[in-house]
């Protein structure tokens, strides 16, 4: 199946720290893999930016909101909504 998971950085400021790691399984293969990474790693980091300060520091508000940024990206590119998991890390 289409699996993606992603792993979203933060550190003391609440603030990402540099790009979110992903794993993409089972849709994107080669130089195309490398693109969707992109645009997944940009819509988690301006959904977590739109995010009110207190809830960036909400590990379930961020999960989620992450979780629905990616699934939406990769509808919105490639018409399928993946199983999504959300690893978070707090530095």
């Amino acid at each position: 199946g289409v699996q993606t998971c992603a792993l979203p950085i933060f550190n003391r400021d609440g603030r990402l720290a540099g790009r979110p790691q992903l794993s993409l399984q089972g849709l994107f293969e080669g130089d195309e893999r490398d693109e969707a990474g992109e645009a997944i790693a940009e819509a988690i980091r301006d959904t977590i930016d739109d995010l009110p300060a207190r809830k960036r520091y909400d590990d379930a508000a961020v999960k989620e909101a992450a979780r629905v940024a990616v699934r939406r990206s990769v509808q919105e590119t490639h018409g399928k909504k993946p199983t999504t998991e959300i690893h978070l890390v707090r530095l």
